[in-house]
């Protein structure tokens, strides 16, 4: 009886992470550096541009 409650009690102090909350959104976009055109997603979430191999390649888009 007190498991379902604890359960629920970690879920509302935040300890508990649903899979919806680590979903990244993200766009398809081509990205300009030195001189050639890269591959990469826009992350909205951590405002960043990321390549297909998971480096960063700019931050802070201003949005």
């Amino acid at each position: 009886m007190e498991e379902w409650r604890r359960k629920l009690h970690d879920l509302l102090e935040g300890k508990t992470r649903l899979f919806e909350e680590d979903y990244r959104i993200t766009y398809r976009c081509k990205y300009k550096t030195n001189g050639m055109w890269v591959e990469g997603k826009i992350d909205f979430k951590n405002k960043e541009i990321v390549d297909r191999q998971g480096n960063i390649l700019r931050r802070d888009l201003g949005i």
